[in-house]
């Protein structure tokens, strides 16, 4: 169960950066700072990152950090699938060769 939630951190962080990506596109039309402080896209992802932290914490109290640290890889297939999915980006066969590649390695640092 632990590790489920080691995912869940990671998919949080990721899903601030798709809302951080979704301020930076709003933001073209904002006239100062407050209007990007206060804009809801940012301060869900601020209060995610916030939260997500808090999480990560407690989960250092369960893993050593050699053991947990490698799950932040997740964070370079899911940003990328999510841009995909929310942003219609493009995601080619080279990159999914690299998603795969990125899962085996974590693979292998957690079976130990």
């Amino acid at each position: 169960m632990k590790y489920i939630y080691l995912i869940l951190v990671v998919f949080s962080i990721s899903c601030g950066q798709i809302l951080f990506k979704v301020t930076a596109n709003a933001s073209k039309g904002f006239h100062s700072i407050f209007e990007l402080l206060f804009y809801p896209a940012f301060m869900t992802a601020a209060m995610l990152y916030a939260s997500t932290t808090f999480l990560w914490v407690w989960l250092l109290r369960q893993f050593e950090l050699t053991e947990a640290y490698p799950f932040f890889a997740l964070s370079f297939t899911f940003v990328p699938l999510l841009s995909w999915f929310v942003f219609k980006e493009a995601i080619d066969v080279k990159y999914c060769l690299g998603i795969l590649l990125i899962s085996f390695g974590i693979v292998l640092s957690v079976t130990r």
